[in-house]
Parts: C-alpha cells; sequence; structure tokens
C-alpha cells in the first residue's frame, strides 16, 4: 500500500466503489418494483461496503497526511469519508426500519387508492370538502399511527451514527452535507424576502376557499383543502382561485402537450407521448437525446406484473458496465390522463436523469452529484 501513490490508490478505491454502486441500484430498483429481496439480503450488502468503506477511509486519511495531495484527490476524499458512522448491528436495524417505513407508504390505502398515484390525483380533483377530510385523516391517522413507532426508533440509531463520527447529531450531519456557511440565516433571509408575498398570496387563496366550501376560514387554511396531502402544492386550486380564467378548461388538457394531442385528433395524450414530449423539452436547449436502454428498462404506468411497484416519480442511475448508460424511471402515470402534475414530475425526474448522463465520465465518487443516494425522487 505504501508503494503506491495516492492517485493510485483512488483509481482502485473508485473501480470497487463502481462495483457497490451498480450492486446498491439494483437492489433498490428491485426493491422499488416489488420484487421480493430480504431485508436480510441488503442489510449484508449495506454492512459488507460499510466495512469496504472505513478500511478504505482510514487508508486514504492515512495518506492524506502523510503525502501532498492535489485539491481533486482531496474532494474524492472528502466526499467518501463524511456523512454518519455506524456500526454493524446499528446500520442493519437502520436499514430494517427505513425499509418497514418505506413499504408502509408504498402499500397503505385509503378507500382503495394508494397514494401515489390514485390518492394524490383525489386529493387534487375532488372538491367535496367532507370526502376530502376523511381522506386526509384517515391516510394520516392510518400512517402515522403506525410509522411512528418505527421512527422514533430510527432517530436514536441515526443520531448514534452522527455521534460516531464526532457530530452532535443526524441534522448537523445533513445541513453540512449542502456545504452552504450561516445556512439558518440565508434561510431565514430568503424567507424574509418572500413573506409578504406569500402572507398576501394566503389571504387571497383563504377566502377563496372560504367562499367556494361555504365555510368559515379565519387566520389558517385546513390542510386537506389545498389539493395536496401535504399541503406544498397549490396549483390544482387554479379553477377555484382564478374561476374567469380557467372555466373553459379542465386539469387534463391545460398543459401544451395536451392541447397538442387533441388538435391531431387523439383523445388525449399516452404517458409514452408525455416522455417523449418532456425530452424534446431538454433536447430543444442541446442535451443529447436518452439512450434507447432508458425506454425498455423504464416503468411510466402501473404494471400487473409488479402490483406493489412504488408509484412515487424515480430516476435511477444502474451504474452500466462497459461504458453503456444504464439510466431508468418510474412512475404510474394515468393511462388516459396525463396531467399538468405528471409532466411537471417528469421533467424533473428527466433532469436527474440528464445529470447523471453529465457525470457518468467523472470518478464514481463525483457520480452521486447533490445527493448521495443512487436513486433520487
Amino acid at each position: 500500500m505504501s508503494c503506491q501513490s495516492i492517485g493510485d490508490n483512488l483509481a482502485v478505491f473508485n473501480e470497487q466503489l463502481h462495483f457497490y454502486q451498480h450492486l446498491e441500484a439494483a437492489t433498490a430498483w428491485n426493491i422499488s418494483l416489488g420484487i421480493n429481496t430480504s431485508i436480510g439480503a441488503l442489510g449484508d450488502l449495506a454492512i459488507s461496503k460499510h466495512l469496504w468503506n472505513s478500511k478504505w477511509c482510514g487508508r486514504l486519511m492515512t495518506q492524506v497526511y502523510q503525502v501532498p495531495v492535489s485539491q481533486r484527490e482531496a474532494r474524492q476524499i472528502y466526499l467518501f469519508c463524511r456523512g454518519p458512522q455506524f456500526t454493524a448491528p446499528q446500520l442493519r436495524q437502520v436499514i430494517a426500519l427505513l425499509s418497514k417505513m418505506q413499504g408502509i407508504y408504498n402499500n397503505k390505502k385509503v378507500f382503495s387508492m394508494r397514494m401515489e398515484p390514485e390518492l394524490n390525483n383525489f386529493m387534487e380533483v375532488t372538491r367535496n370538502e367532507a370526502a376530502l377530510r376523511s381522506a386526509w385523516i384517515e391516510w394520516f391517522r392510518g400512517i402515522g399511527t403506525t410509522v411512528k413507532p418505527i421512527y422514533e426508533q430510527l432517530v436514536p440509531l441515526l443520531n448514534a451514527g452522527a455521534r460516531n463520527a464526532g457530530r452532535q447529531n443526524m441534522g448537523v450531519v445533513w445541513r453540512e452535507e449542502l456545504e452552504t456557511p450561516n445556512l439558518k440565516s440565508l434561510v431565514l433571509k430568503l424567507y424574509s424576502e418572500v413573506k409578504s408575498l406569500y402572507e398576501l398570496l394566503h389571504s387571497v387563496v383563504r377566502h377563496k376557499l372560504g367562499v367556494f366550501y361555504q365555510i368559515k376560514l379565519d387566520s389558517t387554511i385546513p390542510a386537506h383543502l389545498l389539493g395536496n396531502m401535504w399541503a406544498q402544492k397549490w396549483d390544482s386550486l387554479a379553477e377555484i382561485v382564478f374561476p374567469e380564467q380557467t372555466s373553459q378548461l379542465t386539469k387534463s388538457n391545460m398543459n401544451p402537450l395536451v392541447r397538442e394531442r387533441v388538435a391531431k385528433g387523439k383523445a388525449n395524450a399516452t404517458p409514452l407521448d408525455a416522455v417523449h414530449s418532456t425530452e424534446d423539452f431538454f433536447t430543444s436547449m442541446g442535451f443529447p437525446r436518452l439512450p434507447q436502454k432508458f425506454y425498455r428498462e423504464s416503468y411510466f404506468m402501473e404494471d400487473a406484473n409488479y402490483p406493489w411497484k412504488n408509484c412515487h416519480g424515480t430516476a435511477a442511475n444502474m451504474y452500466g458496465d462497459g461504458g453503456v448508460g444504464d439510466y431508468r424511471m418510474m412512475m404510474c402515470i394515468p393511462k388516459d390522463n396525463v396531467t399538468d402534475e405528471d409532466l411537471l414530475t417528469l421533467t424533473h425526474e428527466m433532469g436527474h436523469i440528464y445529470y447523471f448522463m453529465a457525470y457518468s465520465r467523472l470518478e464514481p465518487v463525483f457520480q452521486v452529484g447533490d445527493l448521495r443516494n443512487c436513486i433520487c425522487m
């Protein structure tokens, strides 16, 4: 080991890292498809990589203090060695708890609807206040009470991993990954810049919703009325807030893609139409076409062969071998009703794909980009 330069060691390290990245991506993809991958096998893989990770961090950090390193070499070592440090039993527990929470989210049904896409669509288009309230309560009561005890077990484990790495808690680790000095001050400054606009918007939307549903709203808006289970996206309220401008439109034909398809005589855009249209958006800015393997391996609709497939919009870098890119996407776009929300999600996820493609010629440690996970949502 001592005879090798740090550059030679990083080359070997990156080659081995690529192997683990591919294994992790394939495992995560199979789990997202609902293919039976045991939590034990997933934990074994995580622990194997964890032990390998610790060995390499020790070797590389030792060399950092012994020989000069370039800025690029130092950056690789920093990115790889940062983050929480778990013992093998802790890591196995973390993997099991996270997997259990994800499974509950994916499989929970409210009124026979999974969150994605059926319940999301229900919250966007339903205009019955009692039905929205019932769905909201049932979801959070069902998910919250089930996940809470699992989450309460997870938090101490995450904080233990952070303390093992010399950090106070996991929150500190996450904030450090943003590499933004004075993060709290920056966030407060940005909020102060939009606060007056947000308060005005909130007042207008609150008034319009009160009139529409014929209920009295004082200073807050009930979350179930905002067109999104998490109350974070209000665009589906356009027909309530701006009824004059949207009275002649339905949600399914507000976007240019669907209007174009209707004008050409098609009843509606298909999921594949939407994907191609999104790709056209990126190529119009000079980006390359997606490889054909992307279309062969991706899932854009619900699939009877994988009834428990994850429907949350997901982009995956599979870290293909032999210089051949393997990038995939997973969604559940309604077969006959492509919406604005679907196009936004497609654009977001395809943005991840184009980042993956841009990073593909870099060392594997750099290929995770601005996110540490191999699958982005």
